[in-house]
């Protein structure tokens, strides 16, 4: 696995608890630790040089001589940040719903149309009725290319 996640150009998220995993391939770390979450910009191993599994002080009392700051985002400000994409997420995403909802709709209201069409046909076919069986293949192959 860690072969391929190297040779993967794009890029990837692991949610793991291997150490070998995270020396090998982690250049950048969102840390959860102590109900309180940062990213470090780094390696696993600069990680543990710098911050450790220390106690919630360590964490909170970053060294600031690294190249790229921390950022360290309490429990509850990411929670109002996840709550703030949701709704963003929500308003986009609304009127793809609309129109989906609408186009199924739609078609159920096509599909019911074939299917009376069909029976009609079949009683058309019965009576030997050519006037309607034209008109109702027609009307079949009008809906079936709109569906």
């Amino acid at each position: 696995m860690i072969d391929a996640v190297k040779s993967f150009s794009g890029a990837a998220i692991i949610v793991t608890h291997n150490e070998r995993l995270l020396y090998e391939i982690a250049t950048k770390l969102i840390v959860f630790h102590q109900e309180k979450l940062f990213v470090f910009h780094g390696r696993y191993d600069e990680f543990l040089d710098d911050i450790g599994w220390g106690t919630q002080e360590d964490v909170v009392e970053l060294k600031q001589s690294d190249k790229k700051p921390k950022q360290i985002i309490k429990t509850k400000d990411m929670k109002k940040i996840r709550a703030d994409f949701l709704n963003r997420r929500a308003k986009a995403l609304n009127p793809y719903k609309q129109k989906t909802t609408q186009l199924e709709t739609t078609i159920q209201k096509l599909e019911m149309q074939m299917d009376d069409d069909t029976q009609n046909m079949i009683t058309a076919s019965q009576t030997q009725n050519s006037a309607a069986i034209s008109t109702l293949s027609k009307s079949l192959h009008s809906t079936r290319q709109t569906v």
